[in-house]
């Protein structure tokens, strides 16, 4: 989380932390969306951002990915590819939908998502391959 990347001249690139606050009651199939240009000022276009964490499965199981998202997206789980979708379009809720596999513990995601223009921004679920939500998976920034 404390690495920096170079980036154009003379300039660093640095994560930046984006977590959701879970209270009880809430729903968590509401969507939370990372809304890139609420993070960075400005309004970059033909750019990419990384998105990481780590889902924290108490058994081995498999799952149901939902995601959201601007230009173009892979989605790396585990160190393979289990997805990638590579277009322009605008932003919408689950508009992909693919089935993947966690083990016990720790499982390490990555997701970049491309920017052409316009808004930039994207959300994940993990549910159940019936579409349903699972608390008993957990996002964390460390194993």
């Amino acid at each position: 989380p404390n690495a920096t990347f170079p980036a154009r001249v003379n300039k660093k690139a640095a994560w930046t932390g984006v977590a959701r606050t879970v209270r009880g009651g809430d729903d968590l199939s509401d969507e939370f969306i990372v809304n890139f240009h609420d993070l960075w000022s400005g309004r970059p276009e033909m750019a990419v951002a990384y998105a990481f964490t780590y889902l924290i499965s108490p058994e081995d199981m498999d799952v149901s990915i939902a995601l959201g998202s601007d230009d173009g997206v892979v989605v790396w789980l585990n160190g393979k590819e289990v997805h990638r979708h590579m277009i322009g379009r605008p932003y919408a809720p689950k508009q992909d939908r693919f089935f993947a596999h966690l083990k016990k513990g720790a499982n390490p995601v990555l997701v970049k998502i491309n920017q052409g223009g316009g808004e930039w921004m994207f959300s994940m679920h993990i549910e159940s391959p019936d579409g349903r939500a699972l608390p008993s998976v957990k996002a964390r920034l460390a194993p």
